[in-house]
């Protein structure tokens, strides 16, 4: 089957998925989650959150983050960074156990259930799977711009763009890299370096189909991102507040994108794996 044709399968398939509740549980918990971590973040000054979280905000963005509207305006900052740490200790297993859910709607004998013991039990795998992207992600969006442009005040005019996009891109191709290896730990028992291999290896066997299961969906985030480098006319021509309903819809956007990656590419496992016997 051609890689194109292939990646159309597997929208498809996940398409029709779109009304089963049930799939739905693991995307929707997560989500959850993190409307529950911008919450609490709102809600810092509050004498039963501020001995934590205050001296937190202020190690992330400085004392001035405490006073009121300039939070929000660190506000998506700080929730991007909190919510590499939730991908890392918390999405890894809500997402694992949504890998097994859409690997047992292809297998109808398998039981239909148990998703959340096997995700736990391979918890500390998942996660030495997944910190690896969470690092390179990193390294890409803070490190390199500094080594190619210097400490100054950061690229402007169309380097700035080169930066945006160009880790874009190469987000892109790091998530497809890896994007096999929680199905290899969940389905065929592998080792956290047995998975990474596994997963690298369909990647390079199917390129066009693997980048295009994540960049389509990925998509999504460019307009989202556009809107928060507006951050400040958000803050200074609607209500302050608005940021946090942003994020909210962005998480639940991001949801939807999630769950068109996960179920895409948990087919193109199944028939690169079952298919072929490889």
């Amino acid at each position: 089957m051609g890689q194109v044709s292939l990646l159309l399968w597997s929208w498809i398939e996940t398409t029709r998925d779109f009304a089963r509740g049930r799939l739905w549980g693991p995307f929707l918990a997560f989500t959850l989650v993190q409307w529950a971590a911008i919450l609490l973040l709102t809600q810092f000054d509050r004498p039963l959150f501020s001995p934590i979280l205050a001296p937190l905000l202020k190690m992330a963005a400085g004392d001035a983050v405490l006073h009121y509207p300039i939070f929000y305006l660190a506000l998506p900052t700080i929730f991007t960074e909190l919510g590499l740490i939730l991908d890392v200790f918390v999405g890894v297993w809500f997402i694992g156990a949504a890998y097994l859910l859409f690997w047992q709607a292809d297998h109808p004998a398998e039981p239909r259930r148990g998703v959340f013991g096997r995700a736990t039990g391979s918890y500390g795998k998942l996660v030495g799977a997944r910190l690896p992207v969470v690092i390179l992600l990193l390294a890409m969006l803070f490190v390199l711009p500094r080594l190619v442009f210097g400490t100054g005040p950061g690229p402007t005019g169309s380097a700035q763009r080169f930066v945006r996009y160009g880790s874009f891109l190469g987000g892109v191709v790091l998530e497809g890299l890896f994007l096999y290896a929680p199905l290899a730990i969940l389905v065929e028992r592998r080792s956290i370096g047995g998975a990474l291999k596994r997963s690298f290896g369909l990647a390079c066997r199917m390129p066009v189909a693997t980048l295009g299961a994540v960049l389509i969906p990925s998509l999504v985030q460019l307009p989202i991102a556009a809107v928060f480098r507006r951050v400040e006319r958000m803050v200074t021509n609607m209500s302050p507040e608005i940021v946090a309903w942003a994020l909210a819809l962005a998480v639940l956007v991001y949801t939807v994108a999630t769950f068109f990656v996960v179920g895409s590419s948990a087919r193109l496992f199944r028939i690169r794996t079952e298919g072929t016997g490889a």
